[in-house]
């Protein structure tokens, strides 16, 4: 992971690391990787894991509910999950941190995850990440987002949760 010193401080700052698709639908998986800065491979068998896939393709794509529980179980933080309402990309609410993001041309068809960091899109079927301003899918809809929660979960509340099976 590349890192810089950011301004008046001694602390380096993190910069997402790009993770590319693999194949046609996988564009969760190498999301999922990006914001829990993982390897592709431990976020694939992550998502097969939380959702009771066998090994191989993801599907038809990461589902809403299966991305929030692997982010979960990676990070071990807390993740919102929040609708865009009909919005664009480029008029959408940014958040101080990471983010996944669905978006789709009409809101309902073709969806496509992208993750987000500091006014950057990661786009896993391009070669990079770019700016907002400069994303060529910046008209396109919100349908759903995933929003890292600040407060880190602790150790029992870990145990609880696999207690419970919820990952």
């Amino acid at each position: 992971m590349r890192e810089t010193i950011a301004m008046g401080s001694e602390e380096p700052a993190r910069v997402m690391r790009h993770v590319p698709q693999r194949t046609k639908v996988d564009c969760g998986v190498a999301v999922l990787a990006m914001l829990a800065d993982v390897s592709y491979k431990r976020a694939e068998r992550t998502l097969r894991e939380v959702s009771f896939m066998p090994p191989g393709l993801i599907g038809d794509g990461v589902t809403e509910q299966n991305l929030l529980l692997s982010l979960v179980q990676l990070t071990s933080q807390w993740w919102q999950l929040g609708f865009g309402g009909g919005t664009s990309l480029a008029e959408w609410e940014r958040p101080e941190d990471r983010a996944a993001i669905v978006v789709s041309p009409n809101g309902r068809t073709n969806l496509h995850w992208v993750a987000y960091e500091k006014g950057e899109i990661y786009d896993p079927h391009s070669d990079g990440s770019c700016s907002l301003v400069d994303y060529e899918r910046a008209h396109w809809k919100v349908k759903t987002t995933l929003r890292r929660d600040q407060s880190k979960l602790g150790e029992f509340q870990l145990r609880q949760m696999e207690a419970f099976r919820i990952f």
